[in-house]
């Protein structure tokens, strides 16, 4: 995400710093379906994605302004509570037409809403939950919908190749469920915002 966004403000004319930066939003999704299935509250889960979603719009806001984005989008951590919203929808009831139906309404909200990577992310949120209950499945969806994504945005001619993100699964696919070193979750959480800040000011400084 650090290169990735390093190249979005700083260095725009290096195309590959953005296509190694295709790689963090599926590890993002894949964490947030392994937090969701291990969290023992998924009520304070949500709450702290959505905190994080306000604490992070105006750093969000700024960077985007700097680096020439015109329109009006919800940062990440929304998407990330949307996801969660998804999971929550598709485990609370086994009724197959209120999944479909409140699965359909998220996206919706994720499409018109203008959250950051829209259907997409929601989508690949809930393909990381797949993976995780149903390896081959779930593989097979994450393979599919970088592409899928790639091609959407051909059509919209906004040649961008989201493709790149099938690189994620490398180390997805070997992750053996086991919790690595123990870092404070505080530390991830804040450094969204943080370094969208420490970005915008180096780029104020240098222009």
């Amino acid at each position: 995400m650090l290169i990735d966004h390093v190249g979005f403000l700083l260095f725009p004319e290096y195309d590959f710093l953005r296509f190694i930066g295709r790689v963090s939003f599926p590890l993002f999704a894949f964490l947030i379906a392994e937090g969701f299935i291990k969290t023992k509250n998924v009520n304070s889960y949500l709450k702290r994605l959505f905190i994080f979603g306000i604490i992070s719009q105006v750093p969000f806001f700024i960077f985007d302004r700097l680096a020439g984005v015109a329109d009006f989008n919800l940062n990440i951590m929304f998407s990330l509570t949307l996801g969660v919203i998804a999971l929550l929808l598709l485990t609370s009831t086994r009724n197959v037409f209120l999944k479909a139906f409140g699965i359909i309404g998220v996206l919706a909200i994720a499409y018109f809403g203008q959250f950051s990577y829209g259907v997409y992310g929601i989508l690949t949120i809930i393909a990381s939950f797949v993976f995780l209950k149903r390896r081959s499945a779930g593989l097979t969806a994450l393979s599919i919908l970088p592409f899928l994504e790639t091609v959407r945005l051909f059509f919209m001619k906004i040649f961008f190749l989201q493709f790149f993100a099938i690189f994620s699964l490398i180390p997805i696919y070997f992750y053996n469920g086991e919790r690595g070193k123990k870092i404070s979750r505080w530390w991830f959480y804040w450094f969204y915002p943080v370094h969208m800040l420490v970005l915008s000011g180096i780029f104020i400084i240098l222009k």
